[in-house]
């Protein structure tokens, strides 16, 4: 039978691993589907730097410009899920290598039947090859790559993280196109019975929705030795915030303002799922609040708040554990 050849924006995948050297593409010009994140709404993008050509010699016009391409970029969606089965050191989340790629260390610990993943800020860095590849169209390559994630909740959704990755530009080639293998289990688990704490009140209000972002700074470093004249990129800050939308309480209950005003640091929890090996739960050693408002949200009062993840003995200012 006949048909058009199309390149369907359904059609377009996202494979990335880690890099044994830095900047040297892992992949070597294919993928196999054990290398896809299972990622939605995903945008590559490559940002010339173009130099406009002034030179005139008594003439309107421009003449041709100076044109230099060593980045790409991609920003991808995953909704969030635990693996199904027991962790193990090989056995990890589908989100395992975008949250390494963001700086965060996968460590596997826990017995029979308690088996867990942590993910936690870490100075050990893994720059990864990313390949953003479209059937019936070119790839875009990424080398060196790090990133960046924030994450969305909302009571009865699903928890949606959102990476964006900055790399060094690899090229575009015509990459063989490999589909990512299905996996309809386990079910996506919801925000609901959170079991949200915080502070030493182990205060639980009833909120609509938060997020969180770890704000990496991912910073290019230029180099005029460099074949792009940029040698690569690092994670060079984060500065972590959490927001919400409890709904607003008396001082007695819970004292925002009066926290606020004290620079009280709190400790937090909460999780999405209830299910073995389907939970992921978020920690909070000190948070800190830098922001306290007023608004109006499902008829209620709200005090919407953005709260600054704080280090208490280094690099653990959060934590997102798959249990």
């Amino acid at each position: 039978m006949a048909n058009l050849t199309v390149p369907s924006s359904r059609k377009m995948v996202v494979a990335m691993k880690a890099e044994t050297a830095y900047g040297v593409d892992i992949f070597a010009g294919s993928y196999t589907a054990a290398d896809i994140v299972p990622a939605f709404d995903i945008r590559p993008s490559q940002p010339p730097q173009v130099i406009e050509n002034l030179s005139q010699g008594g003439h309107l016009g421009r003449l041709p410009n100076i044109v230099n391409l060593p980045t790409a970029q991609v920003s991808f969606a995953m909704n969030l899920r635990g693996k199904g089965v027991a962790y193990s050191s090989s056995t990890k989340p589908e989100s395992d290598m975008p949250f390494r790629a963001c700086g965060l260390s996968s460590t596997f610990s826990g017995g029979t039947g308690a088996e867990i993943i942590t993910y936690i800020p870490t100075d050990t860095h893994e720059s990864f090859t990313i390949y953003i590849v479209q059937q019936n169209g070119t790839a875009l390559k990424l080398v060196g790559a790090f990133g960046t994630f924030s994450l969305g909740m909302t009571a009865g959704g699903v928890k949606v993280a959102r990476y964006t990755f900055s790399g060094q530009h690899g090229g575009e080639a015509d990459v063989t196109f490999v589909a990512g293998a299905l996996s309809t289990t386990p079910q996506y688990p919801v925000m609901k019975s959170a079991a949200f704490q915080i502070g030493t009140e182990n205060y639980a209000p009833r909120i609509a929705q938060m997020g969180f972002d770890q704000n990496n700074v991912v910073a290019g470093v230029p180099s005029i030795n460099a074949a792009s004249a940029l040698a690569g990129y690092i994670i060079a800050d984060r500065v972590p915030r959490l927001t919400m939308d409890p709904e607003a309480a008396t001082l007695a209950t819970f004292g925002w303002y009066t926290k606020f005003n004290a620079g009280t640091l709190m400790d937090c929890t909460f999780q999405t799922g209830t299910t073995l090996y389907n939970v992921i739960k978020m920690a909070f050693l000190n948070l800190q609040l830098v922001d306290k408002g007023w608004s109006t949200r499902d008829n209620l009062t709200a005090f919407p708040a953005t709260l600054a993840a704080i280090l208490a003995s280094g690099n653990d200012d959060f934590s997102i554990v798959f249990s």
